[in-house]
């Protein structure tokens, strides 16, 4: 049994992650999918060696790296298959006979008299044989930011929605994406570059606290009618936002997602993403910062810096708590 490597990131994934499957759903008819992802790699990671499978290093201050890569076997069961290839064995099919080489045995029992091949037909169940796919994972630095660089990884393989085994597949190369980077992610396999170092940034636009129609209005737009759940979420979170007199909304877009929110008195930025709609993040930066951060250092930090708060029962009075709380951190 291979002994796989301890990582500091959780090793795989059971299910095709909430994430790409609402992405998978907004694609139109015909279009093709890579699994890629972006990943925020500090100095730190790099210099203790959490990238060392992917051959990343530092010269300097800056990250050497080769242009794509074969995971290594030991990272985990999905990169030992990826070089291995594999087997299912078919229990929901009859057995078969099978003649089976036990070995050579002694004539007579005794070795001095030469030995035979023994062979035996049993009994046994079928099986699927999959050969190696040996995908690589390429790697590309998009930009540097302070004290990190945020890489793209992504599987050079194209998958088609379209085919019968394409789910299947696909959760086998997300599966790779997660044991070697500790993320995974789909996303067009037609977008070039720029547009994807583009689709790294949130694009803020910022509304004063008067024009709240049209800034509902503006959240709401490409969402379609047939989106109510979506709508309402809007609706909700921005009337819980009025409550706490912000000093300006906001609305966010990077690539597949999209964000409503507020800044707040104190510098506290508060936001959900509409697309999920599944936790508000209160963050204790000030604006300036948080609106030049990419969707992959957004969240990026410790829990002093922010925090999450999922739409469980109370939810609204722990995110009014969070919002109170901020002065008091800010002294600190």
């Amino acid at each position: 049994m291979t002994k796989y490597r301890k990582l500091p990131w959780k090793r795989n994934i059971r299910r095709l992650p909430a994430a790409a499957l609402a992405k998978l759903q907004d694609l139109p008819s015909g279009t093709n999918i890579s699994p890629v992802c972006t990943k925020r790699v500090s100095i730190t990671d790099i210099k203790t060696g959490a990238f060392k499978h992917l051959q990343i290093a530092l010269e300097g201050d800056q990250p050497t790296f080769p242009g794509a890569r074969l995971p290594a076997e030991d990272i985990g069961p999905y990169s030992f298959k990826n070089s291995n290839g594999w087997e299912v064995k078919r229990t929901d099919l009859p057995m078969i006979p099978k003649t089976i080489y036990l070995g050579e045995r002694p004539k007579y029992g005794d070795w001095s008299n030469g030995s035979f091949p023994l062979w035996q037909t049993r009994d046994v169940y079928q099986v699927d044989e999959y050969g190696p796919t040996d995908y690589l994972i390429e790697i590309d630095l998009l930009r540097s930011v302070d004290g990190a660089f945020i890489f793209k990884f992504s599987l050079d393989c194209i998958l088609d929605p379209a085919e019968q085994d394409f789910e299947e597949d696909l959760l086998f190369c997300l599966n790779i994406l997660q044991e070697n980077t500790g993320t995974c992610d789909i996303d067009l396999s037609s977008k070039s570059r720029d547009e994807y170092v583009a689709t790294t940034y949130v694009d803020w636009e910022i509304f004063p606290p008067g024009s709240i129609e049209r800034f509902l209005a503006k959240a709401k737009a490409g969402i379609g009618s047939g989106s109510i759940k979506t709508n309402q979420v809007i609706e909700e979170r921005v009337a819980e936002f009025r409550r706490l007199s912000p000093e300006r909304y906001i609305l966010g877009k990077g690539g597949f997602n999209r964000y409503v929110g507020a800044v707040l008195k104190d510098d506290i930025v508060v936001f959900e993403n509409i697309r999920y709609g599944n936790a508000l993040y209160v963050l204790y930066e000030n604006w300036e910062d948080v609106s030049q951060r990419s969707r992959a250092e957004l969240l990026n930090g410790t829990s002093a810096a922010y925090e999450r708060i999922p739409h469980f029962e109370g939810w609204v009075e722990q995110f009014r708590n969070a919002v109170r709380r901020r002065p008091l951190r800010r002294r600190r």
